[in-house]
């Protein structure tokens, strides 16, 4: 069995990635999702990782659902809200007969599963299946007009409770004509005198979705598509509403 490439970092997720996505953007997400949302909705999160957002929508009154193909990032998000119903699963594989108010995927997620279009339509009919008559979706991905995707490469520092997280992550391989990209993240851990207590190497792969890309293919599955844009960043947030 193969490993997920989010098992090997999920204990040190959070605090890596706190550059990236701290608490205004966490809570600029939070505040678009609630506005997609009837009051006490329910929300399943695909890709929901160690819980970033259903974590803080259960604190706010909404019924939320998690699935995520990573074991080990469920682990982590069970130690912080065990009431969550959550689930480690391929969300292609998904089927349930509950339907929701709202179904999320945020940062990139829809990029790591919609690998190509075939993938793509069948995760949007799974969705489309899943959500009650007036229910919605939301998407946040990168947006590729603003990055130089096959240059892509960056490093962030963390520093936390007397230790420093650190992440390099660049792209090795471009597929231009897939539109998809292998890029490597390495993260270290080392606390105050240098030592190392945490390494790790992995490969992401994604595929990269455009606002038109994005708009096509959401129409021709059964959704209305628009954008809406937060200030805390230039990411894409595309809105689904079930036709």
């Amino acid at each position: 069995m193969s490993i997920n490439p989010n098992d090997i970092s999920a204990k040190v997720y959070d605090a890596v990635n706190k550059p990236l996505k701290n608490d205004e953007v966490l809570m600029s997400e939070v505040g678009l999702i609630k506005s997609l949302a009837p009051k006490q909705g329910k929300i399943l999160d695909i890709g929901c990782g160690t819980g970033r957002h259903i974590v803080e929508l259960l604190k706010q009154g909404f019924e939320v659902f998690g699935i995520d193909a990573s074991s080990k990032m469920i682990e982590v998000l069970r130690t912080k809200s065990p009431s969550i119903e959550t689930k480690v699963i391929d969300v292609l594989k998904y089927k349930t007969t509950q339907r929701f108010d709202l179904i999320i995927l945020m940062w990139n997620s829809f990029n790591e599963i919609a690998l190509n279009t075939q993938k793509a339509y069948k995760l949007l009919g799974i969705i489309h299946n899943s959500l009650k008559r007036s229910g919605s979706l939301l998407i946040n991905i990168d947006d590729p007009a603003n990055i130089n995707i096959p240059l892509l490469n960056f490093k962030t520092v963390h520093e936390e409770r007397g230790y420093t997280y650190s992440q390099d992550w660049h792209v090795v391989k471009y597929i231009p004509e897939s539109l998809t990209t292998i890029s490597q993240e390495i993260i270290q851990v080392s606390d105050q005198k240098n030592n190392l207590h945490f390494q790790s190497k992995s490969e992401i792969r994604q595929r990269w979705w455009s606002r038109g890309d994005l708009q096509h293919i959401l129409e021709l599955k059964g959704f209305k598509a628009r954008f809406v844009n937060l200030a805390v960043n230039g990411e894409i947030y595309c809105i689904g509403t079930k036709k």
